[in-house]
């Protein structure tokens, strides 16, 4: 069994966390200063509240899906609960970028957690929430150091039910997944 912590129970996280627990995995997420309306989705999807300190502890791997503003602000928090949190019995913690940034604002953000052990993957959802019969498509991408956490990332995913593609090859690494999802937007909005 897996531990994922969803940050956060959105409309796209908790319909994600759903996913996750139905595949028998423990999904904890944090609900601090957040709606009623959030904490009600968080325990329809069956997401464990926890504080900071738990996720940092227990988690395998941590999916930030979250307004991409504040995207940067959550790695600092990451970083600064990883570094005065002992994690017991857990080899590495693995944290998934899956928000809509820019490729400079990714990069920035693996910097910052390359001064640690974490396992940083730049990561993307194309598509909506999950529903019914529905699932969005993760994408995720690191740099060499990382490929041991982009393995955990498509197992977790996978098992999930949720399409995972992995963009590799010569001179795959960070920013890629960041690209294609601005790619996406893009063509999106053209079309309209």
């Amino acid at each position: 069994m897996t531990v994922i912590a969803v940050i956060a129970a959105g409309a796209m996280g908790s319909n994600v966390g759903r996913q996750f627990v139905d595949a028998g995995n423990v999904v904890l997420t944090n609900l601090d200063g957040r709606s009623d309306e959030t904490r009600k989705r968080a325990h329809e999807a069956g997401m464990i509240h926890a504080s900071w300190t738990d996720i940092i502890q227990k988690a395998d791997i941590i999916l930030s899906i979250i307004p991409p503003r504040d995207a940067f602000a959550f790695a600092e928090r990451v970083l600064a609960e990883f570094q005065t949190t002992e994690r017991v019995n857990k080899d590495s913690l693995v944290v998934a970028d899956c928000n809509a940034v820019n490729v400079v604002t990714i990069k920035k953000v693996a910097a910052l957690l390359s001064t640690s052990p974490i396992i940083f993957i730049d990561a993307c959802i194309i598509g909506g929430p999950p529903s019914g019969d529905y699932v969005p498509t993760f994408y995720g991408s690191v740099d060499d150091p990382g490929q041991q956490g982009l393995i955990l990332f498509k197992e977790v995913i996978g098992k999930s039910g949720i399409k995972v593609k992995i963009l590799s090859g010569n001179g795959a690494g960070i920013g890629d997944a960041s690209a294609l999802k601005m790619s996406y937007a893009v063509s999106i909005s053209l079309q309209i």
